[in-house]
């Protein structure tokens, strides 16, 4: 009831509302918290509505905020689950953290200028280490050190550095060799400049391979993964020969590669693979190599008999 005493008067005929808590609702990409709506954070979503955020399917992972099913992508093999990024300071409210692990290039986490800025990867859970891959970043200075380092809890090991790049997008590998830890830091010293990250990952020793470099006439697994470009280890990569086509048998090829004269397979060992020498050939060619390998290994048996006498 809404009572009016001390006067007379009287009340408009306006329309009077009664919320309760149950009635606050939340927009897609956050869920209801008490009396708050909070934001789903890395690797769930959620619809318009939600009480609670749904996790991504094993494997998979999304950015902050995800709204849908579809927001979740596939983890790169060896890839290690983030559950946040934190900066030194953030320039704006449009180059947050997290916008560099959002697996978007068109987006990029940006400190203020300052000394020493840097940029804080936590996993989901502590891993061994094996590389740290900036995908796209901007380079501020040529002074710059960059750093990269394993954390564990706040014990710091550091992996490598790299020297600073003026005005140019640029990408960089640093290997940190199996270190084990709970957090990656990439940091910025010996200049007064910002940190700016497109997109940056977190590999353990499990990375695997890089799809094989296939040269003309030869398809990679013919049945299945075609595009696929990299490989978990143990994987097993096919190359069939088009029609047409067969490898040459004096070929060297690597001891893991078992092969006909039309299919090769090679299997994907930790340190990755190269199949950059071996090639299917056109029938005409390949019968005129064979052809002049044959008259050459003639002339040389005929040239050694006749220096043997």
């Amino acid at each position: 009831m809404l009572e009016s005493t001390g006067c007379l008067q009287y009340f408009e005929n306006n329309e009077i509302k009664a919320y309760n808590e149950a009635e606050l609702f939340c927009e897609a990409g956050s869920y209801k918290k008490d009396t708050e709506c909070l934001q789903c954070p890395r690797g769930t979503w959620s619809p318009a509505g939600a009480s609670s955020c749904t996790n991504c399917a094993v494997g998979r992972t999304s950015p902050s905020g995800s709204t849908k099913e579809d927001d979740c992508y596939k983890l790169e093999y060896g890839e290690i689950p983030l559950k946040r990024a934190e900066l030194s300071s953030t320039n704006s409210a449009a180059t947050q953290a997290d916008l560099a692990i959002d697996n978007d290039l068109a987006t990029h986490a940006f400190t203020s200028s300052e000394a020493n800025p840097w940029l804080r990867l936590y996993f989901t859970s502590s891993s061994n280490v094996e590389k740290v891959v900036i995908e796209e970043a901007y380079g501020e200075g040529l002074s710059c050190i960059y750093s990269v380092s394993v954390f564990e809890g706040e014990v710091k090991t550091l992996c490598g550095t790299y020297t600073g790049i003026s005005s140019f997008y640029y990408n960089e590998t640093v290997k940190c060799g199996g270190k084990r830890g709970d957090s990656v830091m990439l940091e910025m010293t010996n200049c007064l400049q910002y940190v700016q990250i497109y997109e940056i990952k977190a590999y353990n020793g499990t990375a695997g391979c890089e799809a094989p470099y296939i040269q003309s006439g030869a398809v990679q697994n013919p049945s299945n993964n075609t595009g696929q470009t990299t490989y978990e280890v143990g994987a097993e990569i096919t190359i069939v020969c088009d029609n047409g086509y067969s490898f040459l048998s004096i070929d060297v090829m690597s001891s893991d590669i078992y092969r006909s004269d039309t299919e090769a397979v090679v299997t994907c060992i930790t340190g990755g693979m190269d199949l950059a020498d071996i090639m299917c050939y056109h029938d005409v060619d390949h019968n005129s190599a064979a052809s002049r390998v044959s008259t050459e290994l003639v002339t040389l048996v005929t040239l050694l008999v006749i220096l043997a006498k």
